[in-house]
């Protein structure tokens, strides 16, 4: 759970044209050219149709200032960057054919940097923390107002606690180490009551594996071996043991 993969290319696309001195001509978009011009200026690129498509702030040919991508069609803003010396530097922010905020952050040298965050239809879905263009951090992803995940980052990599949450209550926690289960897992009844624990090594059970009844009693054990059930007992809620059934390695 994070940015939308395609919103996350296209701000990592644009910081990839820092060193460009123009931008490459789109399909169906024709850049207007014009003599050199010194001190501040803006350069306007229209599409074939000779809509407006992009502006973009030039000093001595390099960006510098305010960048804009709009909807020819519509004539709505779609993206919003500012330029420093031909670098993205500053707010960035992101909308949808609607004209509503999908994506606002910041760029530092290029490279996303600090929070971020993410709409739907004018409803926050993400709030998304970057360090020099990965995620990094606590990452939060809400649905109807209401929080689903928290998610920790290190680097780009899933790393730490993993909170999921139904109807505004803990469901499950865990741990990841870069971007694999390792550590402590529980999920929890929607009363908060344990409901099942598990340890992971690697991405794989180790150890037991124990589901309870909601009264804490428990209901059932699967005791693991090199990630595959070697055993499985299962137990009443008196916490007697009702079966027991073996599994070859």
């Amino acid at each position: 759970m994070s940015i939308s993969a395609d919103l996350l290319r296209q701000m990592r696309a644009q910081s990839k044209k820092k060193k460009a001195e123009k931008d490459s001509p789109k399909p169906k978009i024709a850049e207007k050219k014009a003599e050199p011009v010194e001190g501040t200026h803006t350069l306007i690129i229209k599409d074939t149709k000779g809509r407006k498509a992009q502006t973009i702030t030039m000093v001595g040919g390099v960006k510098d200032g305010p960048y804009t991508v709009y909807d020819p069609e519509t004539g709505q803003i779609k993206q919003k960057m500012t330029y420093t010396k031909g670098v993205l530097e500053g707010p960035t922010e992101a909308y949808d054919h609607k004209g509503k905020l999908m994506f606002k952050g910041s760029f530092v040298k290029g490279k996303m940097q600090g929070e971020a965050k993410q709409f739907e239809n004018g409803q926050l879905v993400g709030i998304y923390n970057f360090d020099q263009g990965k995620q990094d951090g606590q990452s939060q992803i809400f649905k109807n107002d209401q929080k689903v995940a928290v998610i920790t980052y290190d680097k780009g990599d899933m790393s730490g606690p993993f909170e999921a949450y139904q109807n505004g209550k803990l469901a499950k926690k865990c741990m990841y180490k870069k971007g694999v289960l390792d550590g402590v897992s529980e999920t929890y009844y929607p009363s908060g009551d344990l409901l099942q624990q598990e340890t992971y090594e690697n991405g794989k059970i180790v150890g037991q594996e124990k589901k309870f009844y909601q009264s804490g009693t428990v209901m059932e054990v699967a005791t693991y071996k090199e990630g595959k059930v070697v055993l499985l007992q299962q137990y009443d809620q008196k916490g007697n043991l009702v079966k027991e059934k073996e599994f070859e390695d």
